[in-house]
């Protein structure tokens, strides 16, 4: 079995080693990246299976991320972080879905083995926008 790349952009240093810690023991390669332009840099070097994301992060805002992102790395599916204490979508995640992009709400806080079947539930199309 192959190892899957994936992207976590949030600049939340915590979250990209918690996600590191969670998946690679389970034949993932996790990166990730603290701003846009350090994601945008790594989607260039390197083919990403998913790219966890927040949608508010400085550099640039909203659905332009997804819309460059997903122009650079195509079959990556990109997927928004949403704060499972929000109940009603945003403009913003609204606009990230009707553009494609997958919201992901986890239970704070992370269960590991809900990460770990959300990235496999993600990778088999079992999840959709």
């Amino acid at each position: 079995m192959s190892i899957l790349n994936i992207l976590i952009l949030d600049n939340d240093p915590e979250l990209g080693e918690s996600f590191k810690k969670l998946l690679e023991p389970h034949n993932y390669s996790v990166d990730y990246a603290l701003s846009v332009t350090e994601a945008i840099r790594k989607v260039r070097q390197k083919e990403y299976v998913i790219v966890y994301m927040d949608i508010q992060l400085p550099g640039l805002i909203d659905v332009d991320t997804f819309t460059l992102l997903k122009r650079i790395s195509p079959r990556s599916e990109l997927v928004y972080i949403a704060d499972p204490m929000e109940y009603d979508l945003s403009e913003s995640e609204m606009a990230f879905i009707k553009a494609g992009g997958l919201i992901y709400c986890p239970r704070l806080p992370f269960l590991n083995e809900e990460i770990i079947d959300a990235t496999k539930a993600i990778l088999q199309g079992k999840i959709a926008g």
